[in-house]
């Protein structure tokens, strides 16, 4: 499984700019909204699923 600074180095490597923001889990959009000051981006939803087993995961943004 890849991580999170390899992640960071692919993108440097193919010269594919990014900036990192991290805040605490929110459950609602409006909530996350207080944290989106000053970032001049789309904003987007995460949601991530795992099955019952957990061998199983799910990414979708929205």
């Amino acid at each position: 499984m890849r991580g999170q600074p390899e992640l960071y180095r692919i993108l440097e490597e193919l010269n594919i700019p990014f900036d990192y923001h991290e805040h605490p889990p929110v459950p609602t959009v409006e909530e996350a909204s207080k944290y989106w000051k000053g970032i001049d981006s789309a904003h987007c939803k995460n949601i991530f699923f795992r099955n019952h087993k957990g061998n199983r995961h799910y990414l979708v943004i929205i």
